[in-house]
């Protein structure tokens, strides 16, 4: 075989065997141990996959490992949650499409600073997980200033026609303090 070519999906009987609905508990140990990452993905893609063993994949060094048990439908809670906490996308890409995440897990996605990962979470909310292409607007997160504001204040920052700015639109201003400066006094 030639080299760089030895885990390719079907280069490998592991992965077969892997897969296979005769798998038993052991082999699945087993194979959750291999060098070849594709074999330990589809362990991790299992309905069967132990506790353990998931745990353990959740901690793999590849990527593709990660996602595999962060889309399995059967993986437990507390390993999504784990996960949910992963740096590489596509782990959290996988993790968002999973239908047995918990409501925790994805409003905690929603907030995440990667805009794909927030782009998926609201295909996922809109009911169209499978469709990774839509077009969402996520131009500077317009939603964090629906969320600092009490629903009343968005009013007093608008003004009306011919109408001033309002003392409730500066009292929104929030500022941060810098070295040498000093407010303007109240009046």
């Amino acid at each position: 075989m030639a080299r760089g070519f030895n885990y390719a999906p079907g280069a490998s009987a592991d992965v077969e065997l892997a897969a296979s609905p005769v798998a038993t508990k052991g082999m699945l140990l087993e194979f959750g141990l291999s060098r070849n990452p594709v074999v330990r993905a589809t362990v991790g893609a299992r309905a069967d996959c132990p506790l353990g063993l998931a745990v353990t994949l959740a901690h793999d060094a590849v990527a593709a490992v990660r996602a595999a048990v962060a889309a399995n439908p059967h993986t437990q809670r507390t390993v999504l949650e784990y996960l949910a906490g992963d740096r590489q996308v596509e782990v959290l890409l996988a993790l968002v499409r999973n239908p047995g995440l918990p409501p925790a897990v994805v409003e905690r996605l929603a907030a995440h600073h990667k805009s794909e990962v927030r782009r998926a979470v609201v295909l996922r909310l809109a009911g169209d997980a499978d469709a990774p292409d839509a077009a969402v607007e996520d131009a500077g997160t317009p939603e964090l200033r629906e969320w600092s504001l009490p629903p009343f204040a968005a009013d007093a920052l608008i003004p009306h026609a011919g109408a001033a700015p309002t003392r409730a639109a500066s009292a929104l201003t929030r500022t941060a303090p810098v070295r040498g400066f000093r407010p303007p006094p109240p009046g």
